[in-house]
């Protein structure tokens, strides 16, 4: 059981570094014991108590075109009791890994919450009056556990370097298959607090490894075209989309704009780009472009990402602004979540694209 909980955390811990968001969730559980003895009978005299909750978690993974998270849990199931000749209590700590899905039900205020547990029993101790008891070894506690949970959350803080959720969850915990002769499941009523943490390196680390990409596939299109004779010509159709807009106007090459992990704000490093365009503009005046700004769809949801992606359009739009470029050569769209850049590096889908429309 030991082995199974430290493989989970092994595996949470080498893969911290490429995760691009990490949580920490402290937490209580209200626990209720559902008990029968090997008569099928209840005991009337067991009542719910606190214990802790918390878990640990990476947002890593997209199956279904869903995003899920997963780490691993520690959950304490306690209950207390007592009759007119001895008080009694249950302390229970049950450690393991989690699967979790959260689905925005209004807006980016409430997210609805689904998540299975595989847990098993690490310590326990029952006191009947004076004298204490291991229920390690008891075949009703120990063991494989499941436990499904449904609950809501909802952000209370949100800044571009995290969040701050609060959350309710209710839980049944019971253990597949022969239980032994008595009987025992949990229920518990939780109550939480999630700091979710935005991994920078890990953005960078994919930056980097975008940009070796597509220096490769620079490279690749210059090797195939080689023979044709207009290198630039080839390379430009491999980046650009050129169309006829009412057959008098020409769409030339895009510029690009890359944004940060949930942010808008336009980083240093993309100015010069936008400065060079400015200038273009100014000296062709007869000249459009089409802002068009998105949002990737992996680590953000539907409703937040089509708002996200209008504030970049946005902001590049004021930034052009700024430089001198009249209004009536701009127009901005907000796309919203897209994968069809790149469904393996996400970064690459968080971008504003600036068609320039020749009049």
């Amino acid at each position: 059981m030991k082995k199974i909980f430290f493989t989970i955390l092994t595996l949470c811990f080498f893969n911290i570094g490429t995760s691009q968001e990490i949580f920490i969730e402290p937490g209580v559980n209200f626990t209720s014991y559902k008990y029968k003895d090997i008569d099928n009978n209840t005991n009337a005299n067991v009542k719910n108590a606190a214990g802790i909750s918390f878990r640990v978690g990476l947002s890593d993974f997209s199956l279904f075109n869903k995003k899920f998270n997963y780490g691993i849990s520690l959950q304490q199931f306690n209950a207390t009791g007592g009759n007119t000749i001895d008080n009694y209590d249950w302390k229970t700590f049950y450690a393991g890994g989690f699967v979790e899905h959260n689905l925005p039900i209004l807006n980016d205020i409430i997210y609805l919450r689904t998540s299975i547990e595989s847990l098993f029993l690490i310590e326990g101790r029952q006191k009947i009056g004076g004298n204490t008891y291991n229920l390690i070894n008891e075949k009703e506690m120990n063991g494989l556990w499941v436990n499904p949970t449904i609950g809501i959350k909802s952000p209370i803080v949100k800044t571009n370097i995290g969040s701050l959720d609060l959350g309710y969850n209710l839980s049944y915990a019971f253990k597949p298959g022969n239980q032994g002769s008595e009987k025992l499941s949990y229920v518990s009523n939780q109550l939480y607090l999630r700091f979710n943490i935005v991994n920078k390196k890990a953005i960078k680390l994919e930056e980097k490894v975008n940009e070796i990409e597509q220096q490769d596939v620079i490279e690749d299109t210059k090797i195939a075209d080689s023979n044709l004779g207009d290198l630039d010509q080839n390379i430009n159709n491999t980046k650009t989309t050129v169309v006829t807009i009412e057959q008098s106007k020409e769409v030339a090459p895009e510029v690009t704009i890359f944004f940060d992990l949930d942010s808008y704000i336009i980083d240093k490093n993309q100015y010069q780009k936008l400065e060079s365009l400015a200038t273009y503009l100014k000296n062709y005046t007869t000249h459009t472009i089409k802002i068009s700004g998105f949002a990737d769809e992996v680590t953000g949801e539907k409703s937040h990402n089509k708002i996200l992606s209008k504030n970049r359009a946005q902001k590049v739009l004021d930034f052009l602004l700024s430089k001198g470029v009249p209004p009536s050569q701009c127009s901005i769209e907000g796309k919203g979540q897209t994968s069809k850049f790149n469904k393996e590096l996400y970064d690459t889908n968080r971008r504003v694209e600036i068609l320039i429309i020749k009049q």
